[in-house]
């Protein structure tokens, strides 16, 4: 009884281990252009062979190719919860991302990207943003522009020569195929969230966007808390067991 209470203790810190290690066991490059020729293909045609393949616009074809890496943009808390004048970068920020289309068969078929964690170096990040996204940036003529990507709505904007377009074909459709100053984009997006209870007072929630970075840095510590948890309760019921019969055997 003792060596198999002990062999079972060993195989739950197994996993408790591993629940610790998920991260640091994460492929990292130097770069975002390292990473992505290092780790896409080899993350791309792990979907493939999934049975998931098909939720990610993916055929069997292990033919692969990836696009020109592009840095995506956020907006800051400035840009959508005030009117004031704002300067610098106009409150268009970087939004540690960068993105690439994703092609199979020589079509354009879904969007992967990497992101720089808080060591300085570049991780996977997000494979999924879809058809209609790798479609906008196979058909982005120019290098020039800036790739604005609003998280609640999943809409992604270029700003480009001083006016921002619909990126992706919803997001101009939902623009009606118009292209609007900054001004305009701003007053846009001011109406859709600058009245939100608490969108000036919670932070990093006010961004439109997201930062892969923070995501990281929180999930981290939820992975390990729920690890903890779990294995407290093991280790709760395992012991019960372990006395009671223990008790049981000096009863008898």
């Amino acid at each position: 009884m003792k060596n198999k209470l002990v062999i079972l203790c060993l195989s739950i810190f197994a996993v408790f281990n591993t629940q610790f290690s998920v991260f640091a066991d994460a492929p990292t490059a130097k770069s975002a252009e390292q990473f992505a020729k290092l780790h896409f293909k080899e993350i791309v045609l792990e979907h493939i062979r999934s049975e998931d393949s098909m939720y990610y616009n993916l055929s069997k074809s292990e033919e692969i190719s990836f696009g020109k890496l592009y840095k995506v943009h956020t907006l800051s808390k400035e840009f959508i919860s005030s009117k004031k004048q704002l300067t610098g970068n106009l409150g268009i920020e970087d939004g540690n991302l960068y993105i690439s289309a994703v092609y199979q068969d020589g079509n354009p078929v879904n969007v992967i990207s990497t992101f720089k964690n808080n060591n300085g170096e570049f991780m996977f990040a997000t494979f999924g943003f879809g058809a209609e996204l790798a479609k906008a940036l196979d058909e982005k003529s120019t290098n020039g522009g800036k790739i604005i990507y609003e998280e609640p709505a999943d809409s992604w904007y270029i700003f480009e020569n001083g006016r921002v377009s619909g990126f992706s074909k919803p997001t101009d459709n939902m623009l009606g195929g118009e292209s609007l100053t900054l001004k305009e984009f701003r007053e846009y997006v001011y109406d859709k969230y600058g009245n939100l209870t608490g969108i000036t007072e919670k932070g990093e929630q006010t961004k439109v966007g997201t930062s892969f970075q923070k995501a990281y840095e929180k999930k981290a510590p939820e992975i390990v808390l729920q690890s903890g948890l779990i294995i407290s309760l093991i280790s709760i019921i395992i012991g019960l067991v372990y006395f009671k019969r223990k008790k049981s055997k000096i009863s008898v």
